[in-house]
């Protein structure tokens, strides 16, 4: 009877460490995942050049963040 609780409490703890892991990696991946938009954003004004940016060309840089949220979304559902 001794024996039984223990591994079920063994069992119990190794599911709970399991997922504190789950947790932490999905959450650095967030904040990686996170400040790319920012980063890509800054490097793309950096690029083109804040006065000289057509409105096309504001127009891409959107179209990429949207795409980039939306591979993060998917990410994000995966986890």
């Amino acid at each position: 009877m001794l024996l039984y609780r223990y591994t079920v409490f063994l069992i119990y703890r190794l599911m709970q460490a399991r997922e504190k892991r789950e947790k932490r990696t999905q959450r650095n991946g967030m904040m990686y995942f996170r400040n790319l938009p920012a980063y890509i954003n800054k490097e793309v004004n950096c690029e083109v050049g804040l006065t000289m940016r057509s409105a096309a060309k504001q127009r891409q840089i959107e179209t990429w963040l949207r795409k980039i949220q939306y591979k993060l979304n998917c990410f994000t559902a995966q986890r």
